[in-house]
């Protein structure tokens, strides 16, 4: 049970960090074409 919560807890931070970085990178994206 503790290692399901970690596991849970892992995925919503690396979806978080995704999310950041893909608004981040997404307007460069758009500038440059």
């Amino acid at each position: 049970m503790q290692m399901r919560g970690l596991t849970m807890q892992s995925w919503v931070i690396w979806r978080r960090i995704l999310v950041i970085t893909f608004t981040d990178t997404f307007p460069k994206l758009l500038y440059f074409c």
